[in-house]
């Protein structure tokens, strides 16, 4: 970032990296400042921007510096001779600092609400204000204001703005508008009007309505970017018809017209056929189409211009007319639309270039808001900035998409500056298909930026975008907007406009973006599983932010109720154990929900974890717990004996050794000979069995992994299971020389 001054007008220069040019963003109010001073600050801006990613550039200049010249235009205290000088005194500039943080967070002519001007505030002027103060500009003491609000309790979701898919923003009422008195139920929540229906009833309203949502999305994702591939699929095809070779010879010898017969109709109702010299490009032109199609691809192949498909650039082929691709009289279009697989009412949304671009493979906006839809909703741990701005290539041209060990699966990753790495998704079929047109479709675009230097050329996401005003060309969009999904007033070509379903849904107008597609998707994860964690490796976020932002409030409600009766119910089983009023006073409706309940209690809670846990091992451990089936009942568990745990050294030695007696003693000794205890120790064989199985259950699975991470240090065991794996063959190979002899101790005393 750096500025500029032009007379009158000083100007912050930002470097936008999906832009070719800087942008330019007015920050005159500080020529109010004097000259010495306005260096001083703008150099220390310039230094504390050194490193830091556009959004933040931009956030200084809109946040921070535009303010602040406005501010001081505001404060007469500072006025000296027509100019306004910083302070050289502590007290000075203490005086400043409040004021200035007093009058940001008040200051008039803004529509922003308090608790946005304190988070900006507090996110970009504190820390300028911060690093002003080490630079030596502020001195050092000077208290700097603190912007932070107190923290609203409970508030997960707001109706101004909602999280979910078919969830309209709330619409602010006006002093003058009349209220009307409501006749009939609302039908304004994801679950409907079933305010009286109970917690369970509702959740599985919101369950069915977002699946039903979610589902109807998918259909429409699937069918815009199936006729899409096969639209690019039948445009290959023709060019086909027209081969490389077939326009060379064209262009060597000038021949840029071809005789075409015509069949006239004379005035007494007669035929008689005419031949007449056509142009290439002309509609009357059997192949009209075709030499269209040849003519851009072959600017794509050896054009080095990201503005060579522009019309005004077509017309200055031999080929075409003066009025090429502006007037239908002049453009051989019905011969494409009869062989495009959209409909008739979407195709009438699209220009006759724009209905060449697809049969190319040259994606427009809305072809790129799709296949965002669509690689969110495969993998919502992919943010949609993440995805926008997703570059397929590295420096070097080394390609992000990398393949599994086995070869049959398709790793892509994103980077994601906020968390300060990049994030990988493990590609599903559906993901995969769209990933492989997008680098197929985008390949020709990709190398003609390439060969013209363009910065754009390593994106994901290539095709035509606006460059200029109205002027379109190559390259990658410096914003995709989630409008071309759920919009049909500012967008022609949107997919709300080609799909009325997706209105009739519930998807309408602000009720559809890449956000809430996201966010339904870690919802639907919690109805899948119940499980916060789930929400939290779907998303790829950490547990607070997917408990805080993720899980919509009444969800949450639901789910802490649940823990709140359950904590209820475990202190009722423990005050009432062994009475006869034990069943009235709990919630579980019979006595079989109640052993249920009271099984779990005591395989989720073992001891140790809490002196409720010890109470409830000591009280129900001797009835519910498997290992003690059969025992004797005594009352009270005993304290366990070190004879009781068992230690594993996870050595690969050892681990290897316990692998192949596994598999050989499943080979080689009988079930009841698996079963039969030792005289000395007591263990039988199936125990080394059943330890092996689940120590390579453990090491293999990632859930069974988790489960036993308490007991296991499983990151230790994978190692040493990788280090083992290899040793089992050849252990395996010894054993088979072994063989079992029946002994008889008592006879050998």
């Amino acid at each position: 970032m750096h500025f500029e001054q032009q007379g009158n007008t000083l100007t912050a220069l930002i470097t936008n990296p999906r832009r070719t040019e800087p942008e330019r963003s007015d920050i005159s109010p500080l020529l109010i400042l004097h000259s010495d001073d306005r260096t001083r600050l703008l150099n220390a801006t310039s230094q504390r921007a050194v490193g830091k990613t556009y959004n933040t550039h931009h956030g200084f200049v809109a946040d921070v510096l535009r303010p602040l010249g406005h501010y001081l235009h505001w404060d007469t205290v500072l006025h000296q001779d027509g100019a306004c000088r910083l302070p050289d005194t502590f007290e000075g500039w203490q005086r400043l600092v409040l004021q200035f943080g007093l009058w940001y967070i008040s200051r008039p002519g803004t529509k922003a609400s308090l608790e946005t001007l304190c988070s900006c505030g507090q996110k970009r002027v504190r820390p300028w204000l911060k690093f002003l103060q080490e630079d030596g500009l502020i001195p050092l003491g000077v208290m700097l204001p603190d912007f932070r609000l107190p923290e609203e309790q409970g508030s997960h979701s707001s109706p101004q703005n909602p999280r979910l898919l078919g969830e309209q923003p709330a619409r602010p009422t006006r002093d003058d508008e009349p209220i009307e008195k409501v006749r009939e139920p609302l039908d304004k929540t994801l679950a409907g009007p079933i305010f009286w229906h109970t917690d369970a009833e509702y959740l599985d309203q919101v369950e069915t309505s977002l699946r039903r949502r979610d589902q109807v999305l998918a259909d429409v994702l699937d069918d815009y970017w199936l006729r899409l591939v096969r639209d690019y699929r039948r445009g290959q095809q023709m060019l086909q018809q027209i081969t490389a070779d077939d326009w060379l010879l064209r262009e060597q010898n000038a021949i840029w017209q071809d005789n075409v017969i015509y069949t006239v109709n004379d005035k007494l109702g007669r035929q008689y056929q005419k031949q007449l010299s056509t142009i290439l490009t002309s509609p009357s032109h059997p192949q009209g189409h075709l030499w269209v199609l040849r003519i851009m691809q072959q600017q794509l192949d050896h054009n080095n211009d990201p503005e060579c498909l522009r019309p005004k650039a077509l017309r200055q082929h031999p080929a075409t007319r003066s009025r090429f691709l502006a007037n239908p009289k002049c453009i051989p279009i019905a011969s494409l639309l009869s062989a495009s697989t959209l409909p008739p009412q979407q195709a009438d949304l699209l220009s006759f270039e724009q209905l060449y671009h697809r049969f190319l493979g040259l994606l427009n906006t809305t072809d790129m808001a799709v296949a965002m839809a669509l690689l969110m909703r495969e993998h919502a741990n992919l943010t949609p900035e993440a995805l926008a701005g997703a570059q397929l290539l590295n420096v070097r041209g080394k390609s992000y998409m990398l393949l599994a060990d086995e070869g049959q699966q398709q790793i892509f990753s994103v980077d994601k500056p906020r968390a300060g790495s990049r994030k990988y998704a493990a590609l599903t079929p559906r993901a995969a298909r769209v990933l492989r047109h997008l680098q197929r479709a985008t390949a020709p675009v990709r190398a003609l930026l390439k060969r013209a230097g363009h910065p754009h050329w390593r994106y994901l996401l290539l095709g035509v975008t606006q460059v200029r005003t109205n002027v379109n060309g190559l390259g990658h969009p410096p914003r995709i907007y989630a409008g071309l999904l759920n919009n049909t007033g500012s967008f022609k070509f949107s997919l709300a406009r080609c799909y009325p379903a997706l209105a009739n849904a519930g998807l309408g107008a602000g009720t559809l973006d890449f956000s809430k597609i996201r966010h339904t998707q870690g919802v639907l994860a919690w109805f899948d599983k119940g499980s916060v964690r789930a929400v939290q490796k779907r998303l790829g976020n950490s547990y607070r932010v997917a408990i805080e932002h993720y899980i919509p409030e009444s969800l949450l409600q639901a789910w802490n109720e649940r823990i709140i009766r359950r904590f209820q119910n475990t202190l009722l089983v423990l005050a009432a154990a062994g009475e006869d009023y034990l069943l009235e006073v709990v919630d579980m409706p019979n006595l079989a929900e109640l052993h249920r309940f009271l099984a779990q209690l005591v395989y989720e809670l073992p001891t140790g974890r809490s002196p409720i846990a010890d109470k409830l091992q000591q009280l129900y451990a001797d009835r519910y717990r498997i290992d003690h089936a059969g025992q004797p009942t005594t009352g009270q568990e005993a304290a366990p004996m070190p004879d009781d745990l068992l230690h594993l050294r996870l050595s690969p030695n050892s681990l290897a050794l316990l692998l192949a007696y596994r598999q050989w003693a499943q080979q080689h000794i009988t079930p009841a000979l698996q079963s039969q205890p030792d005289h000395l120790t007591g263990l039988t064989p199936k125990h080394f069995i059943d330890l092996g199985g689940m120590l390579q259950a453990a090491a293999q699975n990632d859930d069974i992994g988790k489960a036993l991470r308490e007991s296991l240090n499983v990151k230790k065991l994978q190692r040493a299971y990788g280090q083992a794996e290899s040793k089992v063959p050849e252990l395996l190979s010894r054993l088979t020389h072994l063989s079992l002899q029946p002994t008889n101790t008592e006879d050998t005393a």
